[in-house]
């Protein structure tokens, strides 16, 4: 059963200008397809059986009432069962079960240890959310250095909302050394995979000239694109911007 990535936004920080970073929890899924709303049966069978990731999977459909009735203690002990059995996506979506107190009480401790638990089993998912974590000092000290750090892994990894965090952080000088080129470059990364933080900060690159030459038209259609992919600080921008030719 193929994975897909489903992101939960908490929030999002202005944290500095011209660019901006994206703050959320993410869930490993799934879910959220009418396939699953037809085979949830099937995912069961597959969990029963020993399928750890259909476990998680049936886990994150509960968690989400997508295709079964929302049961956030079903979600849970799914992802119980599934981390249990050393299924790395199955912690890490427990991990976020208990940040954000869905289905258990919160426990930022907890959430920590079964990101890390994630993170060194090969989920890059569990890598970014211990690497927010770290860049919010939820439960853990702040350390904008070690954030960066794991966003990296996550990026490498494939998680492409952590490579748009690793690009903000170069291109602030927070947590790594300054260096717009290297934004752009990991902005273009994630833009270049669909992730719509990824375009909407690429697009203010080139229209500021920061990292990349000044390309109004080419930062015009990145923000488009970002719009267009949900991205709603881009279509703010477009809408305030004034029309060019």
């Amino acid at each position: 059963m193929s994975q897909k990535y489903y992101v939960r936004t908490m929030g999002i920080s202005n944290l500095a200008r011209p660019l901006a970073l994206v703050i959320g929890v993410v869930l490993t899924s799934a879910a959220a397809s009418p396939a699953l709303a037809q085979s949830a049966n099937q995912y069961q069978k597959a969990c029963d059986d020993g399928d750890l990731p259909a476990c998680t999977s049936l886990g994150v459909a509960y968690a989400q009432g997508s295709g079964v009735p929302l049961d956030l203690a079903r979600a849970v002990a799914l992802f119980q069962k599934a981390c249990d059995g050393g299924e790395p996506g199955g912690c890490n979506d427990l991990g976020v079960s208990y940040a954000t107190g869905s289905g258990v009480p919160i426990d930022q401790t907890r959430s920590r240890a079964l990101y890390l638990k994630a993170c060194e089993g090969g989920e890059a998912r569990g890598c970014e959310n211990l690497a927010l974590k770290y860049l919010r000092g939820s439960g853990v000290a702040q350390d904008t250095a070690r954030a960066m750090t794991l966003f990296e892994k996550a990026c490498d990894r494939g998680a492409l909302q952590a490579c748009t965090s690793l690009g903000w952080g170069y291109e602030h000088g927070s947590g790594v050394p300054q260096n717009s080129a290297r934004a752009v470059a990991l902005f273009k990364k994630a833009c270049d995979g669909a992730n719509a933080p990824g375009c909407y900060n690429l697009g203010l690159a080139y229209e500021h000239g920061s990292g990349a030459p000044r390309d109004t038209a080419r930062a015009a259609a990145l923000l488009q694109k970002a719009c267009d992919g949900g991205e709603p600080r881009a279509c703010g921008f477009l809408l305030v911007s004034p029309k060019r030719p």
